[in-house]
């Protein structure tokens, strides 16, 4: 290296010696080494961690003063409300004004050890225009100083934040944090502002005034026909299958599903059994959602157990299984490759059925919603003129969950359990390796003669799989009926399916939890009531009513739940006895409305003493 850029590092160190630090002077330094004077004044040497702390007990000092004198106006003990607007503007502060900067950590300590002296301790906190640039020294001292708890809102309005991701970042242990007011701050011009905030801090309700929080929807529920109820008559409209509507289900579950759930000699696939349900100019198309809703080697057995067969035939097999469910998506949403064309004709749809759904080395199994939909389009036309179609085409969806079970158990030998059924020690069933995924077909089929149907299109999208994962509880429920189909389905429900509020237990838990209402009691409203806006309606008049008060209420109305409940919402929402209420149940029945009415007129109070 040349002498003269060596002499010139050594002035350059020299220089920095006798330099004062300029991030020092803002408060940002946090280098131990730093090269740079460490001093807040010209002439000044640095400070000493006792001199920090003198300046930190001078301002506490001064806040409480200040506290003491403007207590009243500045704290509302009620609303629990602390408000420190433009703390530079207030008289008794001026000998402080420059050191009141939220950017500095004495600042932010001296502040906080005041609020923790205030009782109680506030649960909304204002902070609007003071010059503030970044909550990071004061979200650390609001933690230390254990206000976290008690903190329920947060204005920062007027202020210079800019920085979204460092936002959130600062204010990401304020758990308890209901609404945040960042208004008049340069960040809220921050696109997908709202977003960042909502994803980063999902326990806000509330953002700038404005709730975070999705309404209930007013649209109704999804009503599903039911197979159980009769066809009445060819008039006949409501939750009952019309006679050909149950011919085609009956076609499809008897001559297409049952013979490819069955298990045909090893080598060979079920398909060759439907080959001739296919019409000679038949198409199939097959789709995934997301690359996870290709088939994956599990992580657990049907079981339960985590001893995964690791052998390589099998892991070739589930690999090259993948693949080509991978490289034939047909997603037009995604975008779809040039090499990707729909199968066309019967002998190119059987050998596709079987690359990607019906492999010879996989078993395979169907869990179908219990209520598909039918259409028959046969477009009979009006007037004298009309002709009905020559061909008359129907259409059937089907939502459900497919199950491939490889053949083969896993290569260890597992311990049979002399108390358990002989089935549950089953090889092929407790070792079998299962891979569920939730599945979408539509089939078009089409009355070629009588009493003769071909499908001339079928189209699979495959999404991922959205049941529960196996739990000792789905075991123990399982010894109820101990069948292959039960112990293998078990995780599955039907509202793992299709969007079925009246039976989703996990959902009425959710509800449940937010609202303060037992999960019974939710799953109970639900077969009454038609839409999200009802639910949340009823269950904001029984928040916080517990289970005891629901037994002892139906012990009024002869054990009756719905009774029960309707007797709780009065007392809750009225401040009515049970007895009152079950006197307005007895002569109203569930009718809210006529309750309420009865509750509002005079003739209630003489009738029933209220």
């Amino acid at each position: 290296m040349p002498p003269f850029k060596k002499d010139k590092k050594k002035g350059n160190q020299k220089n920095k010696g006798s330099s004062v630090c300029k991030y020092f002077q803002r408060g940002k330094c946090a280098n131990r080494n730093c090269p740079y004077l460490h001093v807040k004044e010209k002439g000044v040497t640095s400070s000493s961690p006792a001199e920090d702390a003198t300046s930190t007990s001078l301002l506490s000092t001064m806040l409480k003063l200040f506290f003491e004198k403007e207590i009243a106006k500045i704290y509302n003990p009620q609303t629990g409300a602390l408000d420190l607007t433009a703390l530079r503007k207030y008289p008794d502060l001026e000998r402080i004004t420059e050191s009141i900067n939220f950017s500095l950590k004495s600042f932010c300590v001296a502040l906080c050890s005041c609020v923790r002296l205030l009782s109680p301790l506030p649960s909304v906190l204002i902070i609007a225009d003071n010059q503030i640039t970044s909550l990071h020294h004061f979200a650390k001292a609001v933690e230390e100083a254990d206000l976290l708890v008690s903190l329920k809102a947060l204005s920062v309005k007027d202020n210079q934040l800019a920085d979204a991701t460092q936002l959130v970042r600062d204010l990401k242990k304020f758990v308890g944090l209901v609404e945040l007011d960042t208004r008049f701050n340069p960040v809220v011009d921050v696109p997908q502002y709202r977003e960042t905030v909502k994803k980063g801090l999902p326990w806000l309700l509330g953002l700038d005034t404005v709730s975070l929080v999705t309404p209930p929807l007013s649209l109704a529920w999804p009503i599903f026909k039911d197979p159980s109820v009769p066809f009445t008559g060819e008039g006949a409209v409501g939750m009952a299958y019309t006679n050909d509507e149950r011919h085609l289900l009956q076609f499809v579950q008897c001559s297409l599903f049952g013979p490819l759930e069955s298990d045909p000699k090893e080598g060979q696939s079920s398909v060759d059994a439907v080959s001739d349900l296919y019409a000679n100019s038949a198409t199939f198309s097959f789709s995934l959602t997301s690359p996870s809703a290709a088939v994956s080697t599990p992580s657990r057995t049907a079981s339960g157990g985590r001893n995964v067969d690791s052998q390589r035939d099998v892991v070739r097999e589930m690999v090259a299984f993948r693949l080509r469910q991978t490289e034939a998506s047909h997603n037009l949403e995604k975008g779809v490759q040039r090499s990707i064309k729909v199968a066309c004709g019967r002998t190119e749809v059987c050998s596709q059925l079987v690359g990607l759904l019906y492999p010879p080395n996989f078993i395979v199994g169907h869990f179908i919603h219990e209520s598909p939909h039918v259409v028959i389009l046969d477009n009979k036309g009006n007037g004298p003129g009309a002709t009905e179609m020559k061909v008359p085409i129907s259409v059937i969806t089907l939502h459900g969950i497919i199950m491939w079970r490889y053949r083969h158990p896993g290569s260890a030998k597992p311990v049979p359990n002399a108390n358990a059924p002989a089935i549950l020690n089953d090889p092929f069933l407790k070792d079998a390796l299962v891979i569920k995924r939730n599945f979408t077909r539509v089939l078009v089929v089409e009355n070629t003669a009588p009493g003769r149907w071909h499908i001339t299109n079928d189209s699979v999208t495959l999404a991922p799989f959205g049941g529960r994962e196996l739990e000792d509880a789905d075991v123990i429920s399982a010894a109820d009926s101990l069948t292959p189909d039960n112990i293998l389905f078990r995780d599955v429900h039907n509202y793992d399916v299709v969007f079925t509020p009246k039976e989703d237990p996990h959902r009425a838990a959710l509800y449940g939890r937010r609202y303060t209402v037992p999960a019974p009691v939710v799953r109970q409203l639900c077969q009454f009531v038609h839409s999200d806006l009802e639910l949340v309606t009823v269950l904001e008049d029984l928040s916080g009513v517990p289970m005891v008060a629901f037994e002892q209420c139906a012990t009024l109305v002869s054990q009756d739940p719905m009774g029960a409940i309707v007797i709780c919402r009065i007392g809750n929402k009225f401040g009515l006895e049970p007895t009152q209420g079950a006197a307005l149940v007895a002569q109203h029945g569930y009718n809210w409305d006529a309750i309420v009415s009865a509750i509002q007129s005079g003739t209630t109070a003489s009738t029933y003493g209220i």
